[in-house]
């Protein structure tokens, strides 16, 4: 595996102690100063990497794995270990893949690379912030589903309260009184309570009174007064009239 080590206003490395096989590192007397672009390469296992890890402790002036370390750097001015350097240094090694770099397969394989220490928290962020999406989605959508159950519930209550009524009202298997019928009344109720089995039961058996057919006043019969037919009614007021004028006419001798 090649490092590609990008420096910047980096001129020499004059000091390197306790980092791996680097343990008390000097440059030899004609190694040339580091150009603006530089190329490391060799086998292996000779300390690519290991010298990777001293650019990326430059930053902060120390190493996480390496308490020890000691180095001393040239650049535009001189730096040794526990003094940050003045520019930024972006290491990317077997370390930072390590650490930072998550390739992730989804359904449709596509793939995600996060990059930096600074993304991989922003991933973070934006993982939780998605889970919390989702749980206020579900809310939302068992919510929706609660409100549809409730109205399904409350429109099969007005049915079988419309099928009640209506059976109650005409006995009959066609029905004219429904759902519709049953909420406007309900809306209409000035004062809303639940009656006792007692006080529902009258109810019922008033609704379920009928109203008998109009029965016609009978006809009074006619009465033969010799040779006239008159009415029960005109008779009954003649013998009225007739015995009102002989009642107070008083008998004084036979």
């Amino acid at each position: 595996m090649y490092d590609n080590l990008l420096i910047t206003m980096i001129t020499k490395i004059k000091r390197v102690k306790n980092l791996g096989l680097f343990r008390n590192y000097t440059p030899v007397a004609n190694l040339k100063d580091f150009n603006r672009f530089n190329l490391i390469y060799s086998w292996n296992g000779c300390g690519k990497t290991t010298l990777s890890r001293l650019f990326d402790s430059l930053e902060s002036g120390s190493h996480a794995d390496y308490s020890t370390l000691e180095y001393e750097i040239e650049a535009s001015n001189r730096f040794v270990n526990g003094i940050p350097f003045d520019r930024k240094v972006r290491v990317f090694n077997q370390d930072y893949i390590d650490g930072n770099l998550q390739i992730r397969q989804g359904k449709t394989k596509s793939i995600t690379l996060v990059l930096g220490s600074a993304s991989k928290e922003l991933l973070g962020t934006i993982e939780a912030d998605e889970k919390e999406l989702n749980r206020k989605i579900s809310g939302v959508d068992a919510e929706k589903e609660l409100q549809i159950q409730k109205v399904k519930v409350k429109n099969q209550s007005f049915t079988d309260i419309a099928r009640s009524i209506y059976a109650a009202i005409t006995g009959g298997a066609t029905r004219t009184y429904r759902k519709d019928n049953a909420e406007a009344d309900f809306r209409g109720l000035i004062e809303k309570s639940v009656l006792s089995e007692e006080e529902l039961n009258k109810l019922l058996v008033a609704v379920k009174q009928s109203e008998k057919p109009l029965i016609d006043l009978p006809s009074l019969p006619l009465l033969d007064l010799g040779e006239e037919r008159i009415g029960l009614d005109d008779a009954i007021a003649d013998i009225l009239l007739q015995t009102n004028t002989l009642l107070p006419k008083r008998v004084d001798a036979m």
